[in-house]
Formats: C-alpha cells, structure tokens, sequence
C-alpha cells in the first residue's frame, strides 16, 4: 500500500509492522533508544500505544553523550517526555573522556555499548532504533564510496542480533518527513540537534548529496539487492560452518582446512571472518583485506607457525586451524562482580558478592603458579597454546579459581559461573530486509 511521503504513520500500520518483526514474548519487554529527535520521539510514541494494548513494558534509554554543552538538559527533557506518555526514562551517560578524532564513529560505538547493557541489566530482549529510509540510502551511500563488499552495500538490517538484545528498525523504508508528520500529530516536543547540520561531518554531507529523492531512492534499490545476496551467502556461509568448525567452551575454535579450499572464496573469507570476530571478542568482524592475507596464507601453505587477525592467533595444526585468543590483544583485568563480560568473551555471574578478586588472563606466569601448587594441567585435554588465555579469577593471595582447569586454591567451590559467551555468535540471525 502507497502512503503519502508527508502523511503521518498510524497505529494499525505500525502494529503490522511489529507483526513482521515479530515474535515477542506476553507480556512484550521493549526498549526504545530515544534521543529527542523527530524519528526517535516518533517512534517513542507509536510503541507506548502498541504496547499499552498488551500489557507491555516500554523504557526509553535516552543516551547522554556529553558532545555538546546542553547535552544533559537535552537528556532530562527528553526523559520528561518519555514519564508524560507513561514509560519509564533511563538516561545513560558516556564517562570514557572527550573524543577528538572520528567523533561519531566513537559516539555511535559508545552508544550502541550503553544500550546493550543498558537492556541486558534490565533483562530487555528488543530495542528499538528508529533508523529511517533517508538514513539508510545515506549509510549505503557512504559505504560505497568506501568500496565496501555485499555486507556493507545491504545497509542496515531490519532485525539484528547482539549477544544481550535484538535489534529491530521498523523505519528503514519510511522517509523522514513521515516520521516529523507522526511526531506532530502525536503533540510530541522535538529537540533538533545543531551537529545534524554540521558539515564537518560526512553524514551531513552526504544527506545534502541525497537532497533529491530520486538518489534516495536509487541507494535504496541498491541495498535490496545486495540484501538478497547477503541473505544467500550468510545461508551457504552458516552450513559451511556448521559442517567444518568445532567451538570449545574454553574459548577457542578448530577449523577444517579443507573447508577453506572447497568452498567459493568469498565464503571462506566469510567463515574465516566470522570465527576470528567471535574468539577474539569483537562485535564486528575483521576487515576484509586482512582476510584476504590470512586466506592466502592459509591455502598456499605459507602460514607457518601462525598469523593474527582481529585479536585471534591463527595456527595450523595437522590439517585444520586452531584459532585462539591472542593473548597481548586479552584484556588486562576486570573486577569479579555479579554479573559481567570479560574480555568479549566470558560471561562471569556470581552468586554472592565477591569483594577483592578480579579476572584476567592466566597467562604463562599463571600457569608456573598453577604448576607450583601440583595443579593437573597436562590432563585437561586443552591444547598448549590455549592455556594462557584461559580465564583465572585472583585475589590478594594470587590465583584463586582457574575454572576451567577445575583448578581452585586450598579446595574451596568456586561461587559463580564463567563461561564462553562471546559478543558476536559465530552465526547471528540472518539479514533481513
């Protein structure tokens, strides 16, 4: 059905669109990134109603990025719009210091941090980002001036999945002006923010080089069509690797050689890409030129004693690759808390308080204190090179707990949990258009 490009979204439309995006759990638990602008206020509004009717639970998490001066007043005002339409308003500010460089990149990265932990500590399975059609033509737009490959040109994904949450964008085939019609019939307060017209930015530059809707509309058709062949190659892709990659709960992955020869290139730069981002604990996968060098390595015989890429140590081992965590990219120490991630890749939940013990890696001087106190190590069936980028929870005494050596100083049960649970999965839900 044709709508008008100036008319207003109405419920019953968006409640179809939810149907498509769907399922969601009764009652649904929803959470709404929300920044004041027209598209998220919008966007707000229309899901308090949806869910009203379903006895839902809607957040508004309204990120304070602390960019500009007025940035927190800003927050505070949109979180008073959020309490008028009944919906509870949690502000989440950005402390990692000021940005110089890359400055919406860094932002768009520290926002999307705050969100999934933002939902993941309030137990919340969806958010919501109200991304829309000019958005996307200007995210393909970008993409393509970078000669990205098929990922980047399918633009945004309708539904995603990150370890914690589903994202879902209802919007990316509505234009903007729809979405400012819905905000005011809503009655709805807009905050413009004054960097969307800063050209210092290329975004901004961009969406001035896609003033005309007919260059919206021809990056739009684009994106389908690279949608379509992403949505093969992740099917082909996730076969591939269920035939060929055993994961360890340990942290590490082995691959079949084979697989990587058999297989078209482009998907086996897939696979080789996809197990280097989940081992090495990143949300996006490595870039591909470099996985273009570690597959030629790879198939001309040339990898030698190992090669790394994207915090992953990669090694042949008779014929399949053993990929590990590189253990100078590990992170340094986390504080054992109740609940946390470390690392990108381990998932630690205790079940009491833990005052004074911090997780890191084991690490080689690890392992001479696990050997000093008789610790079985050579049985646990772990390859060698694994070993040091295992997990060890340490307290003031040295290493207390190395649980998957079953390793625990003076006897004492391990109160919690840790386990691998990685940022990305090693198959996230397929593209969606």
């Amino acid at each position: 059905m044709a709508f008008d490009a100036d008319a207003a979204v109405t419920g019953q439309e968006f409640g179809a669109r939810l149907h498509k995006l769907g399922p969601f759990e009764t009652p649904p638990r929803l959470a709404v990134a929300c920044s004041g602008g027209a598209d998220s206020i919008a966007l707000l509004g229309l899901i308090c109603d949806w869910a009203l009717q379903r006895n839902g639970k809607v957040v508004a998490m309204i990120v304070d990025h602390r960019l500009r001066p007025e940035s927190t007043r800003e927050a505070a005002q949109v979180a008073a719009t959020a309490k008028q339409l009944g919906v509870e308003a949690c502000v989440l500010t950005r402390t990692d210091g000021s940005l110089r460089s890359n400055v919406q990149q860094h932002a768009r990265e520290a926002r999307y941090r705050l969100l999934s932990s933002g939902c993941r500590q309030r137990g919340i399975p969806h958010l919501f980002l109200a991304h829309h059609r000019n958005d996307q033509a200007e995210t393909v737009y970008m993409r393509a001036a970078r000669n990205s490959g098929v990922d980047g040109l399918a633009g945004m994904a309708a539904v995603s999945e990150l370890r914690n949450v589903r994202i879902l964008r209802p919007f990316l085939d509505i234009p903007k002006t729809r979405l400012r019609a819905t905000a005011s019939a809503m009655g709805l307060p807009v905050i413009e923010d004054p960097s969307n017209d800063d050209l210092q930015y290329e975004r901004v530059r961009v969406r001035r080089e896609l003033a005309e809707a007919t260059k919206v509309d021809a990056a739009i058709e684009f994106a389908g069509r690279n949608g379509l062949e992403r949505r093969r190659k992740e099917r082909v892709a996730a076969y591939a690797l269920a035939k060929s990659c055993a994961i360890f709960p340990e942290g590490y992955a082995v691959l079949d050689i084979k697989t990587l020869r058999y297989e078209p290139v482009d998907i086996a730069y897939r696979c080789l890409a996809a197990i280097c981002a989940m081992i090495g604990g990143r949300q996006h996968p490595p870039r591909r030129a470099r996985t273009n060098r570690l597959y030629d390595a790879i198939v001309s015989g040339k990898l030698m004693g190992g090669r790394t890429m994207g915090g992953c140590h990669i090694m042949p081992i008779d014929r399949r690759l053993l990929i590990i965590r590189e253990t100078s990219a590990i992170e340094k120490s986390m504080a054992v808390s109740k609940k946390g991630r470390w690392d990108g890749r381990f998932l630690v939940e205790m079940c009491s308080p833990s005052d004074g013990l911090e997780i890191s890696a084991l690490g080689e001087v690890g392992l001479h204190e696990l050997r000093e106190n008789e610790a079985c190590i050579e049985g646990s069936n772990i390859p060698r090179a694994v070993l040091p980028t295992l997990p060890a929870v340490r307290g003031l005494e040295g290493i207390r707990y190395v649980p998957h050596l079953c390793y625990s100083k003076g006897g004492d049960a391990f109160g919690g949990k840790i386990r691998f649970a990685p940022i990305r999965p090693l198959q996230a839900t397929r593209f969606t258009l």
